[in-house]
């Protein structure tokens, strides 16, 4: 009955420090290394794809105010901020950015601007 008792501990320790492990390493991943989660691809190979695919970039979506602002201050030549070379190099110097992810629209590519 002793060796039982003993055997559940031990299996119970056992898990709990699986469990624990397995936390701690989601933990590290998600919040303290959210890009460890999975590898993304930078705007320029963004822009490369686009390219092959033959598709035209049409903006990012859920972009904050403030964002916004300051990349129309930083690059007056692009009032539809369609210009991931720009994007890019606003992501250098603002790393903050697309903290998660990318999210974009795009379209077929067409001989036809957005307007």
């Amino acid at each position: 009955m002793a060796d039982r008792s003993l055997t559940r501990r031990i299996a119970a320790l056992g898990t709990l420090a699986v469990v624990a492990y397995a936390a701690l390493a989601a933990v590290q991943i998600l919040v303290l290394n959210p890009l460890a989660a999975v590898p993304g691809r930078t705007l320029p190979q963004i822009e490369a794809i686009l390219t092959d695919l033959s598709l035209d970039f049409i903006g990012f979506i859920n972009l904050d105010s403030t964002i916004i602002t300051h990349y129309d201050a930083m690059f007056p030549d692009d009032p539809q901020r369609t210009n991931l070379s720009h994007w890019n190099e606003y992501e250098l110097n603002n790393s903050d950015t697309f903290r998660s992810m990318y999210q974009f629209w795009l379209r077929k590519k067409s001989s036809q601007k957005v307007i």
